[in-house]
């Protein structure tokens, strides 16, 4: 999964929209809004060109993507609640990102008819894109202090692995 792919779902995760809500082709306020946080972290967290975020999220153009990050950031200096939860999604990003990062994974799969194996890596990623999620049965992974967990997509491990932000350092 791509960065943008994990940006617009901790997006889509915190407002409690439907998984790929940001690319649905609607002006409905709240995925609109959602589309636009995603695009902000995106340049935040990204070396992407404005054209690519906007073509990755919800197929729109790099004007719009402008658009977007100068809405956010004027709601960010203009309204407390909004900035308060442009945070907490900042918080959780960084997590996800920090974490991918982490060194010292390990990753089990079960390959469609055949037996498990085990394998090191030095980053979530590297593990991540070590299989292709069409020729397994499951992925399980641990990665340093994180408790294993079965039969989860790589991704959805870590993410349910984010605690409640509230007193995290990140």
């Amino acid at each position: 999964m791509n960065e943008i792919k994990r940006i617009t779902n901790t997006v889509e995760n915190y407002f409690e929209l439907l998984p790929g809500s940001c690319q649905f082709k609607t002006r409905k306020r709240e995925i609109v809004q959602a589309r636009q946080v995603s695009m902000y972290f995106a340049k935040m967290l990204t070396k992407l060109s404005l054209t690519n975020i906007g073509m990755m999220i919800g197929g729109k153009d790099h004007s719009t993507v402008l658009h977007a990050m100068r809405t956010v950031k004027n709601l960010i200096e203009t309204d407390k609640g909004y900035k308060a939860d442009i945070d907490n999604i900042e918080k959780r990003l960084r997590y996800i990102f920090e974490l991918i990062k982490k060194r010292d994974v390990t990753i089990y799969i079960k390959p469609k008819g055949g037996d498990m194996y085990e394998r090191h890596f030095d980053s979530v990623t590297m593990a991540q894109n070590s299989y292709d999620e069409n020729e397994v049965e499951w992925v399980d992974i641990s990665i340093d202090y994180c408790q294993k967990v079965e039969t989860e997509p790589v991704i959805e491990m870590i993410e349910a692995r984010i605690p409640e932000m509230e007193g995290v350092q990140v």
